[in-house]
């Protein structure tokens, strides 16, 4: 019998960099094959080669690459076409689904437009029927025939990667790469996502590339026989096979890392509830949107929000986009007006502005620990600031040693204190970001999807870190995230929001064991989960390294 090539293939793959450093080897002999039909998930944290693998499989790295090995696709030299021949490659036969929608669309033109101009320039439709075909494939997606004209900015995260998944698949592609394509998505449009991808499989039959650093989502990509995984760490393929076999009997010490990270852990239990130090009451906040040349109207974000919090207490704030978590905590830091209720802390009511006191005992960690962090300043100077605002009867010797002190205390090196945030991984930065909002010896630290946009090591790290700075400090933690598993790992307590109101709240555990809202029981159904025979399952975590 003979043999069927497959679709696409990688032999001895290599990607280096030439950098002001010298150069930099991101993928390292790589193998990799992929049949018509089949899906392969590429997991790994991040740094392991995982995108650069596919973006210079397909000559999408910048000019200061250099690429060796064997790259075929559907019978051709990948490495032998021209680069318009590649193009026209890339826009028929290879469909492209990136991480963040909002930067890969074009932001002045409209969606359905986007998606049109594939269609004319691949497959020589008109205009008019070009703009047919894309709205007709937009509502095959699940969006809404009247959203065609809107402008990325104006849809939703979930509604941008719908558009982007309708233009890698205008021209009815053989084969679809997906980069990340759910990381920083809320679970309920995360399973979303994932169960199109699943049906547009068995509709179109088409090969998947899906590259994550959830194992647990790999899990649910590659559900069908045939179906592979392929762990890389540091430019290489640690461990690779079929996905059901690998997934059940991971045989590499980082495989069953990464199944460590990705399965739940077991629910903080909630301690005797202290006196409260932070008391919501009936909190409201409404914003403003235009309703005609010179009008506007009240928009309600936050209704009715009532909930306290105790020295020590880590609470969980659980919802999906736009249900109002960030404003609460927003509003709980006086960076946005209340129209509603009252806040008070340690016995007295807040009111916007507050003074610098007070605004030393309420930190943030945001969600991006790069855009969070001062490009032009050290990470010493970055760590010295609030210091320099907070605690003026220091000198510049203390300053520099609580500095060395709190990067210690993160995990990190003393010589950071000189590197800039662009120097570090996106984990090295959360830490950063931490060590910020603690330096000044704050009383709560609000963390606004601090871990979302993490891989799944670094997370844990992450998740560790801040389990142990809230026993040390007994700071109260307010930890905002879609995510109920790592509301599992950190939080006693949590709420859970839902268009602006609170719709559940208990003790964690509880919550997980018997959800008894319709809302709480769907996000904790999205979560992706990945199930190892008893005898297969890490008997503890492992201490995973952040790279």
């Amino acid at each position: 019998m003979t043999a069927v090539a497959p679709l696409f293939a990688l032999r001895n793959f290599q990607v280096r960099f030439d950098t002001a450093d010298g150069p930099v080897a991101a993928v390292r002999g790589v193998d990799l094959t992929l049949a018509a039909g089949q899906a392969l998930a590429i997991v790994g944290e991040s740094g392991s080669g995982k995108s650069q693998t596919v973006l210079g499989a397909f000559g999408l790295t910048g000019a200061n690459s250099h690429i060796a090995g064997d790259i075929a696709f559907d019978g051709h030299d990948i490495r032998l076409l021209s680069p318009r021949q590649r193009r026209s490659l890339l826009g028929r036969d290879v469909g492209f689904v990136f991480q963040d929608p909002l930067t890969a669309l074009t932001p002045h033109l409209p969606v359905a437009r986007q998606i049109s101009e594939t269609l004319e320039r691949h497959r020589g439709f008109d205009r008019t029927a070009a703009r047919a075909a894309a709205i007709a494939l937009m509502t095959r997606l699940g969006l809404p025939a009247d959203r065609a004209d809107a402008y990325p900015h104006e849809l939703s995260g979930g509604q941008r990667q719908r558009v982007m998944i309708a233009s890698a698949l205008a021209c009815d592609p053989k084969l679809l790469i997906a980069d990340e394509p759910t990381t920083a998505l809320d679970v309920t449009v995360q399973a979303e996502i994932l169960a199109l991808l699943d049906s547009l499989r068995a509709e179109r039959g088409l090969a998947l590339v899906f590259i994550t650093h959830d194992l647990a989502v790999a899990a649910q990509v590659t559900g069908r026989p045939g179906d592979q995984v392929a762990v890389m760490r540091a430019g290489r393929i640690v461990e690779q096979g079929a996905a059901e076999a690998l997934l059940a009997a991971p045989a590499d010490p980082y495989t069953r890392a990464l199944a460590a990270a990705a399965r739940p852990a077991t629910p903080r239990e909630a301690a005797p509830t202290p006196l409260p130090r932070l008391v919501v009451d009936g909190l409201g906040v409404n914003y403003r949107r235009p309703s005609g040349w010179f009008a506007s109207r009240p928009v309600p974000a936050l209704r009715d929000v009532s909930f306290t919090a105790g020295p020590g207490e880590a609470i969980g704030i659980v919802g999906e986009s736009g249900s109002g978590k960030s404003t609460l905590i927003r509003a709980l830091l006086g960076l946005v007006p209340t129209c509603a209720g009252t806040i008070h802390w340690q016995g007295a009511p807040l009111c916007p502005p507050y003074p610098r006191a007070l605004r030393r005992s309420l930190q943030i960690v945001h969600q991006d620990p790069f855009a969070a962090l001062n490009p032009r300043l050290t990470i010493g100077q970055s760590l010295a600031e609030p210091l320099e605002i907070h605690a003026p009867e220091l000198t510049a010797g203390d300053r520099r040693a609580r500095v060395q002190d709190w990067l210690a205390r993160v995990g990190l090196p003393a010589s950071f204190a000189d590197r800039h945030p662009h120097e570090l991984s996106g984990g090295q930065n959360q830490r950063v970001n931490i060590a910020r909002a603690f330096i000044a010896g704050p009383a709560l630290v609000a963390c606004d999807e601090a871990v979302s946009a993490l891989d799944a090591e670094t997370k844990v790290a992450i998740l560790d870190l801040l389990l142990g700075l809230q026993a040390e400090t007994g700071v109260i933690l307010l930890f905002v995230t879609h995510d109920f598993q790592s509301v599992t790992t950190l939080c006693q307590r949590t709420i859970v929001l839902h268009c602006g109101k609170i719709v559940d709240a208990g003790a964690t555990s509880a919550l997980m064991a018997n959800p008894t809202q319709a809302y709480t029981r769907t996000l904790i159904a999205a979560m992706p989960r990945l199930t190892l025979p008893p005898q297969q399952a890490p008997a503890k975590r492992e201490k995973p390294r952040e790279t």
